[in-house]
């Protein structure tokens, strides 16, 4: 059975004043359109919720015992929903989102003081972890954000483009200790290298881009699953490596590192590689205030 709610709403309203009149008033309405609207719902629910007794109406058993139900559990509901309407206007509550540590801290750092400061009720939780930890939280809804290297293949997901990352060859400024910088092919094949893995993940795609297919240098010196702790080494002036953009950014900038190999090689037709990065949210999540705060706050330029 569907019942128009507003018509249960003016039921409530004669129930609660002492004539049509008053429930017209309170209801902002003429007493003909109560009237109206009370035979409307007498209609769709198939009895009837007043009887006439003498020039008066008064509520049937069946009538009396719909607005004591209406009482008891509609008005509750009311303001319930009334506060979910509230909560997803109000910028408030708790607010996950998660990514790979580098980037994710990286990026997330302005962010984060930038939604704080602007939104005090607001809570973050915050983690880092690796693609697949964090896609199956997105679906499992403990995540209402991540930030993933690749384009979720879900359609229970959406996402948008939050970054694009490079690599660049670096060093400190005394790795040279002196000597004229490398820059060829031959030259860089002779380097002390730190990487990230025996598979060069990062070196590699660089070193073909630039290089084409000459050999990649051997000479690794460090092999060291983090790029905090490569940045760290390089910085130290112990190797040449192969980081992201965002990594080496604040260094280059402070003279603390230099590119390496910085005269491109055009004889590949190759271009720099690139990863893209990726703002990752379910798609049944409700919109509230707080999530599209959030979103538009991490996708927002620094």
């Amino acid at each position: 059975m569907l019942i128009n709610y507003d018509l249960l709403r003016t039921l409530l309203a004669i129930g609660g004043s002492p004539t049509f009149a008053q429930a017209a008033t309170k209801l902002q309405l003429t007493p003909s359109a109560v009237s109206h609207q009370v035979r409307a719902l007498e209609a769709q629910l198939g009895f009837a919720v007043f009887e006439r007794v003498g020039r008066a109406s008064r509520l049937t058993v069946e009538g009396q015992q719909l607005l004591e139900l209406l009482r008891e559990h509609f008005l509750p509901i009311e303001e319930a929903l009334a506060g979910i309407r509230d909560e997803q206007r109000t910028v408030q509550g708790a607010v996950s989102l998660a990514g790979p540590m580098p980037f994710a801290r990286t990026w997330l750092r302005p962010r984060i003081v930038r939604l704080m400061r602007s939104y005090p009720e607001l809570v973050l939780n915050v983690r880092f972890g690796v693609p697949s930890a964090l896609t199956l939280g997105l679906l499992e809804g403990s995540l209402d954000f991540a930030i993933l290297s690749e384009a979720p293949i879900s359609p229970l997901l959406a996402y948008e483009k939050l970054f694009v990352e490079t690599f660049v060859a670096v060093c400190s400024p005394e790795y040279w200790a002196g000597s004229p910088p490398a820059h060829t092919a031959k030259q860089l094949a002779e380097e002390r290298y730190i990487v990230f893995s025996d598979a060069l993940p990062m070196h590699g795609l660089w070193w073909r881009a630039k290089f084409g297919k000459a050999p990649l240098p051997t000479k690794v010196v460090c092999r060291i699953a983090n790029i905090d702790e490569m940045l760290y080494l390089v910085e130290q002036g112990l190797g040449i490596a192969v980081l992201p953009n965002y990594a080496v950014a604040a260094g280059l900038e402070a003279g603390r590192l230099v590119p390496v190999g910085a005269t491109p090689a055009r004889a590949t037709g190759l271009e720099a590689p690139q990863n893209p990065l990726h703002l990752v949210w379910r798609r049944a999540r409700a919109e509230s205030a707080r999530l599209k705060v959030v979103r538009s706050g991490l996708l927002a330029a620094k």
